[in-house]
């Protein structure tokens, strides 16, 4: 595992991935725009319910160009 660092994020956010498409499908009784909506809206509120919890750590760096 040392080889591969970024396998375990990748699997990871595969896995929430599937879980919130699969939450969106049941919602949106197979309407593709509608699964697409609901699938956007189900992913943002679990991302924005684990940002605040502190489970994630979004880090950003400005570099000033001369």
């Amino acid at each position: 595992m040392s080889q591969f660092p970024w396998l375990m994020p990748v699997l990871a956010g595969a896995v929430i991935v599937f879980i919130v498409d699969l939450i969106g499908n049941m919602i949106s009784f197979n309407n593709r725009f509608l699964n697409a909506l609901v699938t956007a809206l189900v992913f943002a509120v679990i991302f924005g319910i684990l940002m605040q919890m502190g489970m994630l750590n979004v880090a950003t760096t400005v570099i000033p160009t001369p």
